[in-house]
């Protein structure tokens, strides 16, 4: 009994130079070991996998709030450009030789026979 206790003891020695590893109760608890290691690389690999999409939806938001801002002020500019009086500055900014209706649309009937 008391070898046995020695056998069981592990020393820095042990560490060192490997012979840990080919002990009796290591070896059994190996696929134990195994299964960990192979946990362990799972778990690293979601945890980089969530942390670039994370990145990827926060630069993609970034984008979608610049490109509304962009559509906002390119749609404001259409609406002035399209005014009235800005066709009627920039007809004549150019020399075309355009001008405004004064009378209103009409309505064209035709009747069917």
């Amino acid at each position: 009994m008391l070898r046995l206790r020695k056998s069981r003891k592990i020393r820095w020695k042990q560490y060192l130079d490997g012979s840990l590893l080919v002990r009796r109760d290591v070896v059994q608890q190996m696929p134990l070991i195994v299964l960990i290691i192979i946990l362990i690389f799972f778990y690293i690999g979601n945890r980089y996998a969530a942390e670039s999409a994370a990145i990827k939806k926060t630069a993609m938001q970034h984008e979608i709030k610049d490109l509304r801002s962009k559509s906002v002020s390119i749609t404001a500019e259409l609406m002035h450009l399209s005014k009235q009086s800005e066709i009627v500055k920039l007809l004549k900014s150019k020399g075309l030789d355009l001008k405004e209706n004064i009378v209103p649309p009409r309505k064209i009937l035709i009747e069917h026979e």
